[in-house]
């Protein structure tokens, strides 16, 4: 379930003033419990802005090891992840790679790229981010839809210089 900004809100500064954890249907007690809790000490931390739905926030090389670094260092998932506003399973996915592949596994992240495509039935170039770990497959997927658009246009041509 997705909660706005001031449902989050009022259910953190409820549970600050008396420990109240309302109850919702459909919504385990237990896990919306623990939902709260981990919102009242973002918003300690952080105040309004932590409870306020944010744009995906890219996180460079660097921040994913010094993250990794504070949990080795003995600070807890939750932790760590309230400090930097992201949700504790992103903590738990860099230090699986981690585990993995070491520090050079945890990557930039690459850039969006612009795709282009020819929409056949409405004659127009609409363009797409992608984000993908292989270059060559977005190159692969532009040439394909390239070629689509080429083809239906050999077909209309040869259905038009056709006698009838």
């Amino acid at each position: 379930m997705r909660w706005t900004f001031e449902e989050k809100l009022k259910m953190v500064k409820d549970y600050l003033k008396d420990g109240t954890i309302p109850y919702v249907e459909h919504c385990s007690r237990k896990s919306l419990a623990h939902a709260i809790r981990l919102w009242a000490r973002a918003y300690n931390l952080h105040g309004d802005a932590a409870l306020k739905h944010k744009q995906n926030h890219v996180f460079t090389k660097k921040d994913k090891v010094n993250a990794v670094k504070r949990i080795l260092a003995g600070q807890s998932n939750n932790s760590v992840s309230i400090s930097l506003g992201i949700h504790p399973s992103t903590i738990a996915k860099w230090l699986e790679i981690y585990e993995k592949e070491g520090f050079k596994g945890l990557k930039d992240p690459l850039p969006a790229i612009k795709k282009t495509y020819l929409d056949i039935n409405n004659r127009e170039e609409q363009y797409l981010d992608v984000k993908h770990d292989d270059i060559k497959y977005q190159q692969a997927l532009i040439t394909i839809a390239r070629q689509k658009a080429e083809i239906a246009y050999l077909k209309k041509l040869s259905a038009l210089s056709s006698p009838r």
